[in-house]
């Protein structure tokens, strides 16, 4: 009776860790940060953190030379349902990532790190990509979104 069991979890686990892939290159090495907090920035404080250099450095050695549209879709789709397991605003979400303009099938660039904290005391979205002229994906943008608005507060970005 335990072997049905077993076989029932071990089954389970492989579809759970089993995605439906069309691009072979969409492969999700590794995970978006999502996160919710309390903090309130300034712009000093976001010189200073941005980028999250541990969560960008591994972005950039995992999807490298990788880099494919389906991808970025995948990671944007994983960020949303994210911020919906949270309890955030995940269309509120989807509208700050549109308006950063790095949704664009034109744009090379894969978000690694999505906040909700506040911006000088205004509710705010912390979106960090990264990004490159083809797909090494060496540089960062950081774009500070107001949530109620969905306009740039804030813009930081490697050259």
């Amino acid at each position: 009776m335990r072997t049905p069991f077993v076989l029932l979890l071990l089954l389970a686990l492989l579809a759970i860790s089993c995605r439906l892939v069309t691009d072979p290159d969409a492969e999700i090495l590794v995970l978006p940060a999502v996160l919710t907090t309390g903090n309130d920035y300034t712009a000093d404080d976001l010189r200073q953190m941005v980028p999250d250099s541990a969560l960008f450095g591994n972005f950039a050695r995992a999807y490298g030379g990788r880099y494919s549209q389906t991808l970025k879709n995948e990671l944007v789709e994983y960020i949303v349902s994210e911020a919906g397991r949270l309890k955030l605003n995940d269309r509120q979400l989807r509208s700050c990532l549109e308006a950063s303009g790095q949704l664009q099938d034109s744009v090379t660039a894969l978000p690694y790190r999505v906040e909700s904290a506040k911006y000088e005391s205004q509710r705010a979205w912390i979106l960090e990509f990264t990004w490159g002229a083809d797909s090494t994906l060496g540089h960062y943008r950081c774009f500070v979104l107001s949530a109620v608005r969905q306009d740039t507060l804030l813009y930081l970005a490697s050259s």
